[in-house]
């Protein structure tokens, strides 16, 4: 459990993701599920989304004092994010679980490639045109990630950030400086409403059965110390590695455990 909060939090500080996007499938890996609805899933997401406001709040102050701090990004971004994440919550709750696997190994793989791909393409950020960071893309962005997040337990980080580059044109390091911002309000609202509502019938399941709330704390307990030193370290390395390198070694970790996810 350390093993996975250190490397956790070193691509959430790097990517700006919270950790989820790992914690997710190496808690798949390394726990395993009840067969055959695997109703762990939902212990894992919240343990996931616990962890990540642990990694944003660091990794944000980070990027804070390496002058990517996007506030202005957040007037549309953050509130539409934050009441679409608890639909998602909502909605997951009566999802089964192995379904929620299935999705979240999708949205790793789409990330993971997004990013490929403009590495492959040798995407100037400095030759992308003016940013589309108006209220119609902030909203729907806030929308598309919150919800998205909230049904797979990733908070919405992992996706805003090729979100905010692809629709956006931000920056690669402003895009993760401000996933990172976001993380800190939407993951504990989307941890929160997991844990309070895990006691309620889930997928089928009645809690007691791999689906208590207290193991989701337990494990995010268990995570956060590495997680926490860690995501420090990766946001420090976001402003010092190259871009080519820095979606490389990202993109490279979260498509080789979304397969392993998927295959699972």
């Amino acid at each position: 459990m350390a093993g996975i909060g250190v490397l956790a939090g070193f691509v959430g500080g790097l990517a700006g993701v919270g950790g989820s996007m790992v914690i997710l499938p190496a808690l798949a890996l390394v726990f395993h599920f009840t067969e055959p609805d695997r109703p762990e899933q939902h212990v894992y997401a919240a343990a996931a989304m616990i962890v990540n406001v642990l990694v944003a709040i660091p990794a944000t102050w980070r990027h804070w004092k390496a002058g990517v701090y996007r506030p202005d990004l957040l007037r549309w971004l953050l509130p539409t994010m934050a009441v679409s994440i608890v639909a998602g919550v909502l909605i997951s709750n009566r999802v089964n679980g192995r379904v929620l696997q299935q999705v979240l190994a999708a949205m790793i793989a789409w990330d993971s490639l997004v990013n490929l791909y403009r590495l492959v393409r040798r995407v100037d950020e400095s030759k992308l045109g003016p940013e589309r960071v108006g209220a119609p893309v902030m909203i729907t962005a806030g929308v598309t990630a919150g919800l998205a997040g909230g049904i797979a337990g990733l908070g919405g980080g992992g996706l805003i950030v090729p979100i905010l580059q692809v629709a956006g044109r931000v920056k690669l390091r402003e895009a993760i400086a401000t996933s990172a911002m976001t993380m800190c309000v939407t993951s504990l609202i989307g941890a929160s409403l997991k844990l309070a509502t895990m006691h309620t019938q889930v997928a089928g399941v009645r809690a007691g059965v791999g689906v208590a709330a207290s193991d989701a704390v337990r494990l995010a307990l268990l995570m956060a110390p590495g997680a926490v030193v860690f995501s420090m370290l990766g946001a420090t390395l976001t402003h010092k590695l190259p871009i080519g390198v820095l979606r490389l070694v990202v993109s490279v970790i979260l498509l080789l455990l979304a397969a392993k996810l998927a295959l699972g």
